[in-house]
């Protein structure tokens, strides 16, 4: 039987990574929220075998932004089949519209909310090969 295969994108986006060692993340959270004129939501995160964690997601004009825990040993294919997780999370920050000038705008906002804590966002890059 012939037929298309349905086609996945992933939605035009940049990944970084937040440390929340020192601060916690609803902090940078309420900055983002303030800059960004839009409320947060919670949400439980518990993948299996893995400890409960907290997902944040935020949903404004030009992106949505999604906060999930990083698990600790995800870069180690031999490492515990249960998770746990860094004082970080990989903030994925995922553009609603195609205007550069809108897009730009909206992550020196994201830039300014990390500052605004003292805190700075780190390009996620994936594990190396």
């Amino acid at each position: 039987m012939l037929g298309c295969a349905p086609s996945v994108t992933r939605a035009d986006q940049d990944n970084f990574v937040l440390d929340t060692s020192r601060v916690p993340v609803e902090r940078f959270l309420d900055a983002l929220s303030n800059r960004l004129s839009r409320g947060w939501q919670a949400s439980d995160y518990a993948p299996p075998d893995a400890d409960v964690s907290k997902r944040y997601e935020l949903d404004a004009r030009d992106v949505t932004v999604t906060l999930v825990p990083m698990p600790h040993d995800r870069c180690n294919p031999n490492g515990s089949h249960h998770l746990s997780y860094d004082p970080a999370y990989r903030v994925d920050f995922v553009y609603e519209t195609s205007d550069r000038e809108k897009r730009e705008a909206a992550k020196r906002k994201l830039f300014q909310a990390a500052s605004d804590v003292n805190e700075r966002l780190v390009r996620f890059d994936g594990c190396p090969d």
